[in-house]
């Protein structure tokens, strides 16, 4: 079966993902000599601080730039991919499919088309809706569906962030387009939705 990328999915199976790795870095360390394990542990700490300087610039120049998505929205999915191709390699798309979810993803706020795929790839529509299906392992409007639902999920969990600018960002002309789609997927409306995850978050506080 053809592996299929899929974000959202990948990012439920993260914490699992992080239990498996976990678990065999304490099986490796097990079988270390003491001196082993406080190299391995300095470089550990070394890693951490790395992290911690890269951060620190890192939120420093998007400050700067003043990026059109919530910087809670960028950070979360930048965490997101960490963890995906950090932890576990295994993940990582091979180059054609990963171009084809670059490019969708960059272009979802311009209500991205198979027709605009077709043009940056250089093929025909019929063969890149062929070509797509071979490579992603579903047509292309499923995957569309799938990564806007996707998307509007992670950016209906921050509550400052308005169903307008969610729409926008997805390429619906309006947050009445992107309701009616959201709730025709999912079953419910995106306010709904978000009411839903905060009465959970509280839940679970």
């Amino acid at each position: 079966m053809t592996e299929k990328f899929l974000y959202g999915q990948q990012r439920q199976t993260a914490q699992a993902d992080r239990e498996l790795t976990y678990g065999r870095i304490t099986m490796t360390v097990s079988q270390l000599t003491a001196p082993q394990i406080e190299s391995h542990r300095r470089g550990e700490k070394d890693l951490i601080q790395e992290l911690r300087e890269f951060t620190e610039n890192w939120v420093n120049r998007m400050k700067l730039l003043k990026p059109v998505n919530e910087p809670q929205a960028i950070a979360r999915e930048v965490m997101d991919e960490l963890l995906i191709y950090g932890i576990n390699p295994s993940h990582t798309m091979n180059p054609l499919p990963r171009q084809i979810h670059d490019f969708i993803m960059s272009n979802l706020r311009h209500g991205v088309s198979l027709k605009d795929l077709s043009k940056f790839l250089g093929y025909s529509e019929k063969y890149c809706s062929e070509l797509f299906q071979s490579q992603m392992g579903e047509s292309f409007s499923a995957y569309l569906r799938r990564v806007r639902i996707e998307r509007a999920q992670r950016l209906l969990e921050d509550e400052s962030i308005g169903l307008t600018h969610i729409a926008d960002e997805l390429g619906f002309g309006d947050q009445f387009a992107f309701s009616h789609f959201f709730k025709k997927t999912t079953g419910q409306s995106p306010r709904q939705f978000r009411h839903n995850v905060q009465r959970n978050l509280k839940v679970h506080a």
